[in-house]
């Protein structure tokens, strides 16, 4: 059995509320949340677009909405269509297959771009999403360990992470200013070999998430 570091809740336990956003977005270390970062855009324009990428049944969207009311024009993406959205737009698609809203002041995605894939396609069309000025805010689960193995989690590959790991590290992606984390996880214990079952003492490592904060200039 591995024992090793605690894995951060926000990066294993997916909430669809607000709370739950808040704990996403604080794991980026900007060292403000989510409605701060609302509030502050808010200083500057009269009203700001928020799209959510993979915002399930949108309740954090509804929560904005109810905080902010016409402040905010809240819109949503999800393969399932929630018929009760209770925010401005809700689009059922496949983010990958669709056109993503222009114009947005703040792009967010909380632990859905790992069932996407394809990490670079979907960067390059919220760069398209953003103007002027917008930010993106992402935390994307990329691996756990299980069965004794180091798994991708949905259709993330190890393309995909290299591609994360590489735009934290130019602090670029084209027109974006890019900032962020990863987090690593180290576990130590007992390795089994499955053909011999001979055991001995060892370390794996693995990337649990990636967070990534883009800005348009």
């Amino acid at each position: 059995m591995w024992q090793g570091e605690e894995p951060r809740k926000q990066l294993l336990d997916r909430e669809a509320g607000l709370t739950g956003y808040e704990l996403y977005f604080r794991s980026m270390e900007l060292g403000f949340g989510l409605r701060e970062a609302i509030e502050k855009k808010l200083r500057t324009c009269h009203k700001i677009r928020l799209f959510d990428i993979g915002c399930g049944k949108a309740t954090a969207l509804r929560e904005l909405k109810e905080i902010f009311g016409e402040k905010i024009f809240t819109i949503g993406l999800d393969a399932i269509k929630e018929k009760e959205h209770g925010i401005d737009e809700f689009i059922a698609a496949n983010a990958l297959q669709t056109e993503f809203p222009k114009n947005c002041d703040v792009v967010v995605s909380f632990r859905a771009m790992h069932e996407m894939g394809n990490c670079k396609k979907t960067m390059e069309k919220i760069e398209k999403s953003l103007k002027k000025g917008g930010e993106a805010f992402l935390s994307i689960r990329c691996q756990e360990f299980k069965e004794n193995r180091i798994q991708n989690l949905g259709k993330i590959t190890q393309t995909d992470i290299d591609f994360l790991l590489e735009t934290l590290r130019k602090k670029r992606f084209n027109s974006l200013k890019a900032e962020g984390n990863h987090v690593p996880m180290l576990l130590q214990g007992i390795v089994v070999d499955k053909k011999t079952g001979e055991k001995s003492i060892g370390a794996v490592e693995y990337i649990a998430g990636v967070n990534v904060f883009l800005k348009k200039h």
